[in-house]
């Protein structure tokens, strides 16, 4: 949990939530008496309770000038989530790659996924390496000619990175079109390389202002697919994690909207964070 927090303010308002899996609906109350955590068995409500608690005292002893509270519900993880995100709303959600429930085995990351899809706010998939040890933070930056990725590289430079921490810029540059038809090509190649020119100028600018607060910074351009150029950049340069925008909001871009930031989210080995513009419906 630590590991995969590091980079956010001093001074941070947390909820830690632990949701207890319920598939079948019953009533708030029965005879007068609220049901309220007695829905489930009540093992499983304290248990859920002392989780909660436990991880919040473990979090505000690695961040004591945090404000940090604990809250436990039942029903379906997912909606809970995002229902808690609608009452609270937070800059940013962190989840874990799958569930541990036995349904969850099967359906690998299915509350990760719909939180990570359905969420207003910026979500982080979090996955921690403790083999790690001591090593520098590896932090990867996926960066077009979208506003989705200012959005992404803002939100990478407002964190207060400790000292050392290393920093990859990654782009996946256009190939030309493969075409018979002049008419075709001339405008495609003309608007691909209007958006190299947006890619330059936000490559070049986030570069600046890391290596001015101390940090080494490479930017990588490689030609092909962006799921596949950032997912194995980030695995073979072992990325502690990856900041992508959630939007790219080009002429071309709005058919793939959300594929990219989705497929890294999934495939990715190291934490992935999708990073949305403040007050996004």
């Amino acid at each position: 949990m630590t590991c995969d927090v590091q980079g956010c303010r001093p001074k941070i308002h947390a909820v830690v939530m632990t949701v207890v899996e319920q598939w079948i609906p019953v009533p708030t109350s029965f005879g007068g008496v609220d049901t309220h955590f007695t829905e489930g068995s009540p093992s499983e409500s304290e248990r859920a309770i002392l989780l909660s608690q436990a991880a919040a005292k473990h979090l505000q002893v690695d961040f004591p000038d945090w404000q940090v509270e604990s809250d436990a519900r039942i029903g379906s993880p997912a909606t809970v989530l995002l229902d808690k995100a609608d009452e609270f709303k937070p800059d940013l959600i962190v989840v874990g790659p799958s569930g541990h429930s036995t349904l969850g085995r099967w359906i690998l990351g299915s509350v990760s996924q719909k939180v990570m899809t359905h969420a207003r706010s910026s979500v982080r998939i979090g996955r921690f390496d403790a083999d790690k040890g001591d090593q520098p933070i590896r932090v990867a930056i996926g960066v077009d000619g979208s506003p989705g990725s200012k959005v992404a590289i803002d939100a990478a430079l407002a964190r207060a990175w400790p000292a050392g921490t290393e920093f990859r810029l990654i782009n996946a540059d256009f190939e030309l079109p493969v075409s018979t038809s002049e008419n075709l090509v001339g405008p495609v190649t003309a608007w691909i390389e209007d958006e190299r020119e947006k890619v330059d100028r936000n490559l070049n600018q986030a570069a600046e202002l890391l290596k001015a607060k101390g940090f080494s910074v490479e930017i990588v351009k490689i030609q092909g697919d962006p799921k596949k150029v950032l997912c194995n950049e980030i695995e073979s340069w072992n990325a502690d994690c990856i900041f992508v925008g959630a939007e790219r909001l080009g002429m071309l871009d709005r058919i793939l909207l959300g594929s990219i930031s989705s497929a890294v989210a999934t495939r990715a080995n190291c934490s992935v964070e999708i990073v949305r513009p403040k007050g996004v419906n």
